[in-house]
């Protein structure tokens, strides 16, 4: 739906590869309800957990086992002790989710890993908060700004490579030199305050980010979910292998469909070529077949498989990779030439890293969905007619 001033969408998004978005919070084996025989995670609702607690004069013992670091029961083990089934809980199980025998830790089956669950309404079900997907159209609408201004793109590349002393970065140059590109490409708006003096062109107010709203996408079908292991695909000595981590997150799984909405202000986002949401879509598409380019060039020929998908044009949720949160490889006139100061950035923030000499960083993160390895965090937007 469009008029002259906003140009408005619902828009589908359909899960193509495994996604978490997750709350950030760690769950531990004392904080979930794991039935082996089902090979089901259960997470409670607190308020009706502590109520089931307090009812069965169990607070002493609950409280005891909670803060005794040395006792690895976990807390279906400690339930059971306590002379209960998981079926006497049940009212205060609020979601569920698949998770298979590789949650167990191998030293001992009594002790679940930690893990990550996604964000849950509090009728426990799974949405995408509008946040997470505007910060990724945030980042394809910047990276098609740069690249359609190769002049400008050109100057800010020889100012970035400026901010390398020697063989060290100094973040706080690279956060200035963040907000001087987005000064540069997205702060189009000539502003005054109610003074009549003009808002400096570095403050957030003269975004054209701004003239875009988005809402949570809710789900519009079956939101199915499993708890998957981190895997990442690692080049070393330019030779990719793989390497399955201690990580388990909640994720939604391909085929699940949510809806929200999008509207954009056509007189801020006219300032930056920008017409219509059919229009950002497309510019979302061209980003995600950018990024996936620079992991084809480093992994297809060991890992063809992670690159036989259906068509994406967002990443969602955590484990998706540098390469979405860095302007780095826009700004570059090919990726050759931005690897080596990419290597020199990672290492100022994480420490030193053998990094290969085929891309950086060096690390396509994957999972196992139960059928294939496959990457995560892919999904495509629609608008629905």
């Amino acid at each position: 739906m469009s008029d002259k001033k906003y140009d408005f969408a619902n828009i589908k998004l359909g899960i193509v590869t495994p996604c978490c978005v997750s709350t950030g919070l760690k769950l531990t084996a004392k904080d979930y309800l794991y039935d082996a025989t089902s090979s089901t995670m259960h997470f409670v609702n607190h308020l009706k957990w502590h109520k089931f607690i307090i009812e069965k004069n169990l607070f002493k013992s609950y409280a005891t086992y909670i803060a005794n670091l040395s006792d690895n029961r976990n807390l279906s083990t400690w339930l059971q002790d306590e002379g209960y089934k998981l079926s006497d809980v049940k009212e205060t199980i609020i979601a569920s989710t698949h998770a298979e025998p590789t949650v167990l830790k191998s030293s001992s089956k009594e002790t679940l890993n930690d893990v990550y669950r996604c964000m849950r309404l509090p009728d426990g079900r799974v949405y995408i908060p509008g946040s997470s997907i505007k910060g990724f159209l945030h980042s394809a609408i910047l990276h098609h700004c740069i690249k359609k201004d190769s002049e400008s793109a050109m100057f800010y590349w020889n100012k970035l490579k400026g901010c390398i002393g020697g063989k060290f970065v100094n973040i706080k140059d690279i956060n200035k030199f963040q907000r001087e590109i987005e000064t540069k490409f997205l702060h189009k708006l000539l502003l005054k305050d109610n003074k009549g003096k003009d808002i400096y062109s570095q403050d957030s107010l003269c975004s054209v980010m701004r003239g875009l709203q988005v809402s949570d996408a809710l789900p519009i079908n079956d939101i199915q979910t499993e708890m998957l292991q981190k895997i990442d695909f690692v080049l070393k000595k330019a030779k990719a292998y793989d390497n399955a981590l201690p990580l388990f997150k909640e994720c939604v799984l391909k085929g699940c469909e949510f809806q929200f909405s999008a509207k954009i202000d056509k007189s801020m986002f006219s300032l930056i070529g920008i017409s219509d949401i059919s229009q950002l879509l497309t510019i979302c598409h061209e980003y995600v077949n950018f990024v996936q380019n620079i992991f084809k060039c480093a992994f297809a020929k060991e890992f063809p498989d992670l690159f036989e998908l259906e068509d994406a044009n967002i990443y969602i949720g955590g484990n998706t990779g540098f390469l979405t949160k860095t302007n780095v490889l826009s700004l570059a006139p090919n990726k050759d030439v931005a690897k080596d100061f990419i290597k020199i950035l990672l290492d100022s923030i994480f420490g030193k890293h053998k990094f290969d000499e085929k891309i950086s960083p060096r690390t396509l993160k994957c999972t196992y969905d139960g059928y294939s390895d496959t990457q995560m965090g892919l999904a495509y937007m629609s608008v629905v007619k």
